[in-house]
């Protein structure tokens, strides 16, 4: 498991304990469950700023549904080696880059160049429903697998 599945796991369990409590108007255990999420989003925070940023994408991607990263905001082109660097560094094997942004091909191309290996296309849940939230609608984009 890469370690951003497991503050992923913890995260969704705290806010489900979250949910649960303030349903209940149990007090003490929403600020239990409040706390552990802060723990978790702390753990993220000392891993550093682009760590913060890829598992803010990867928190939504899993919300969503998917199994993978999926990183729909644009990176600077000065930043795909660190971020590249993070996944490596977190065991992040496989992620969709589905961005819009006009200079995406130019990024895709980057992650190349620092090692990921472009496998193909990739349908997944996008980040906004059409008909309502629980139907999400599907997103495509560039399925990568991070190499050594």
């Amino acid at each position: 498991m890469n370690a951003f599945e497991n503050f992923y796991i913890r995260l969704r369990d705290a806010r489900a304990a979250f949910k649960a409590a303030n349903d209940a108007g149990n007090e003490s255990e929403r600020r239990a469950a409040s706390l552990a999420c802060r723990a978790v989003w702390k753990e993220v925070e000392e891993l550093g700023f682009f760590a913060c940023r890829l598992f803010t994408e990867y928190d939504l991607s899993r919300n969503c549904g998917n199994e993978i990263l999926d990183i729909t905001t644009g990176i600077w082109d000065r930043d795909v080696a660190e971020t590249v660097a993070v996944m490596r560094e977190n065991g992040i094997e496989r992620f969709a880059f589905s961005t819009c942004v006009s200079r995406a091909v130019e990024t895709a191309w980057l992650f190349q160049k620092n090692g990921c290996i472009l496998e193909g296309l990739i349908e997944i849940n996008g980040h906004r429903g059409e008909h309502g939230c629980n139907q999400r609608r599907k997103a495509h984009g560039l399925l990568f697998r991070v190499g050594d």
